[in-house]
């Protein structure tokens, strides 16, 4: 049977792939960047924390790495929840594989929607957050393998979504000047998040039960869902400019003369 194994190896080839191509796509260092490879980059240069003083910012990473955590919970505890209902091994691999296709899905309906519907994207994306945090709540108290199965997909796709639109946010909170520094905010904290997020459920479980994963998930993503929210629609206080008096050099009028020439008539002969 190829099985769970095949699969690990399918998905180690493609990574694979991905490691040979974008190792022939690095471009040409140009002088100036060769002269700053060899300085070296410090941290201040990787990122900015000035972004941090955006409350709005602070609220949405935030939001990010708590989802995060949220979404490493269901690859392990959705086989383990096939098979403690009775389903066998293969059957309970299938979650992860509609998991997986619903992301695909999702991410590319929501980029057709955004692009046909701009002024709506916003609002479509908190009804996926509450899509995301409802999704998996009936896995909890089901023993059929059919609603498992579309819990599976809609937390698939609705998760793929946020993931994407990750940038496109950043980009209105923070602008495009400082995207790179706040991706490489979001991103680092997409790894932390990934990697506290299964030991942070086992230990939920571990004193609730296995079915408390999904519960655990379900109010992760509503904490999420009210980070989100806050973060794209309270107003930002922006600094105020300080007030330069407008001093202009005092310029000396110019001084006007009236002539005024009496008619003569033509000389006589």
């Amino acid at each position: 049977t190829f099985g769970l194994q095949g699969s690990f190896l399918i998905v180690s080839a493609i990574c694979m792939n991905s490691v040979v191509f974008s190792g022939l796509t690095i471009p040409t260092r140009t002088q100036s960047q060769k002269k700053s490879m060899e300085k070296g980059l410090s941290l201040a240069d990787l990122f900015d924390f000035s972004l941090f003083k955006s409350y709005t910012f602070v609220m949405f990473v935030t939001g990010h790495l708590i989802f995060n955590i949220a979404y490493a919970v269901p690859f392990t505890y959705l086989p383990i929840k096939g098979e403690e209902t009775g389903f066998f091994e293969q059957s309970s691999a299938l979650f992860i594989t509609v998991l997986g296709a619903g992301s695909s899905v999702g991410r590319i309906l929501f980029g057709w929607m955004s692009g046909k519907f701009p002024l709506i994207r916003k609002k479509a994306f908190l009804v996926v957050m509450v899509l995301s945090t409802l999704s998996l709540l009936p896995v909890s108290f089901t023993s059929s393998y059919s609603l498992i199965m579309v819990c599976s997909t809609i937390f698939g796709a609705c998760a793929g979504i946020i993931h994407t639109e990750i940038p496109s946010f950043l980009i209105g909170l923070i602008g495009i000047d400082n995207l790179p520094n706040g991706l490489s905010v979001a991103y680092l904290q997409q790894g932390i998040g990934s990697l506290v997020g299964i030991p942070i459920a086992e230990a939920v479980c571990r004193r609730v039960g296995d079915n408390a994963a999904f519960v655990f998930t379900t109010v992760v993503c509503a904490l999420v869902l009210v980070l989100f929210t806050l973060s794209l629609y309270l107003p930002e206080r922006k600094p105020e400019t300080p007030k330069v008096p407008h001093i202009l050099p005092e310029v000396p009028k110019p001084e006007v003369f009236v002539v005024t020439m009496a008619e003569t008539g033509p000389t006589a002969a």
